[in-house]
Parts: structure tokens; sequence; C-alpha cells
């Protein structure tokens, strides 16, 4: 039986057999620099978590529409909001990034 030769993969990608390997960076750094920039965005810093009332959350919400408007990436933005506005749009949605930017709505919108 032949076998079959399998072609390199990079990161889940398959690809050709010419592919140079010298110019692709260390496949274990990168792995592990996108796992610690997840865990950047995921994580909370306790210590500096502000304490959400109401009002905060109020008034992070306003800003952040505000901030949308002015976003280099609208169109991205609108394009999301057009094909699922009920998850973009709500306020659970828009929360989870203001609680990752510590309520800096110019931050949250960007990310968005």
């Amino acid at each position: 039986q032949q076998q079959q030769q399998q072609q390199p993969n990079y990161l889940g990608v398959n690809l050709p057999q010419s592919t140079n390997f010298h110019l692709i960076p260390n496949k274990q750094n990168v792995v592990i620099q996108q796992r610690n920039e997840v865990y950047k965005d995921v994580s909370v810093d306790v210590e500096s978590a502000l304490e959400e009332t109401e009002e905060l959350i109020q008034t992070a919400l306003q800003h952040l529409e505000f901030e949308l408007t002015r976003i280099e990436e609208r169109e991205k933005y609108e394009h999301a909001a057009v094909l699922c506005p009920r998850y973009v749009k709500s306020q659970d949605f828009q929360l989870m990034f203001l609680r990752a930017d510590k309520f800096d709505a110019k931050k949250a919108a960007q990310r968005m």
C-alpha cells in the first residue's frame, strides 16, 4: 500500500507542500501568545473592579451607544447588528464589553 503523504498543517490550516516553514514563527510560541491574549481579554482584575450600580450601568450604556457612532469600523458593527440585532443590541452583550474594559465606553466600542 502506498502511504498518503500528509500535508503540512499550521494551527489547523492545511498548507501546500511547498510551504517554507522557516518563514512561519514557532508554532508553540504563536499558540501561547494567542492563549495569553484571550486570557487577558476575558480575565477580570478583581481588585480594580467597579461597584456596579444601576446608575453606572445606565450611564455606561448611554456612553457606549454614543461611542459606537464614532468607531472607525462602524460598518462591521452595523452589519452584525443587522444580522442579529437582538444579540448585538442587548444590554447583556454590551455589558460584557463594558465590564471587560472597566466601563470605558470608548474601549468597549472599539472591541465590539
